[in-house]
């Protein structure tokens, strides 16, 4: 399993709600958590990464204030260097 999807899995059972985020592709119980919360709790390096929130680009000054609703979706890309 992936570290999204490991950290998706964690919150998933550590909520243990009814409330659904999609991660990624992938459901899971993050109603409550801000955008920050999830990226250290999933082990990004935030200098690489770019989030997008119900199609809206979040800002890297957004991260700690914006807060994760039942509904949303949250795509998190990892940027890679090749050569």
């Amino acid at each position: 399993m992936r570290g999204a999807a490991k950290s998706a899995a964690r919150f998933y059972f550590l909520q243990g709600g009814k409330t659904m985020v999609i991660i990624n592709g992938e459901k899971v119980n993050a109603d409550g958590i801000t955008v920050e919360q999830y990226i250290k709790s999933s082990d990004y390096n935030t200098a690489f990464i770019a989030v997008e929130l119900n199609e809206d680009i979040v800002p890297k000054a957004n991260y700690a204030s914006t807060v994760l609703k039942d509904g949303d979706v949250l795509e998190v890309v990892n940027f890679v260097g090749g050569g």
